[in-house]
């Protein structure tokens, strides 16, 4: 199943994920507020994204971000923040 980007935006960052299991924490920034450094985040947790989307990549909603689930079973996760 493809995970696609909840809105236009821009990668803010891409770490490994912190809980020992495969595939990266992704930050969107969905709506920058009046404040640098502030807005509106979106969050997937445990994915790997699809070349040759990096940090600071624009992304629109719908873009594809990863074709498939990195491991069978492990689900992806996602929030905003």
């Amino acid at each position: 199943m493809a995970l696609v980007a909840a809105g236009d935006g821009s990668i803010l960052s891409i770490e490994p994920a912190t809980d020992g299991l495969p595939g990266d924490d992704v930050q969107i920034l969905l709506s920058p507020g009046a404040i640098e450094g502030t807005g509106w985040v979106f969050e997937y947790e445990h994915v790997t994204l699809e070349a040759p989307l990096s940090v600071g990549s624009q992304v629109s909603r719908g873009q594809t971000l990863r074709q498939k689930r990195d491991i069978s079973g492990l689900y992806e996760s996602f929030r905003v923040i």
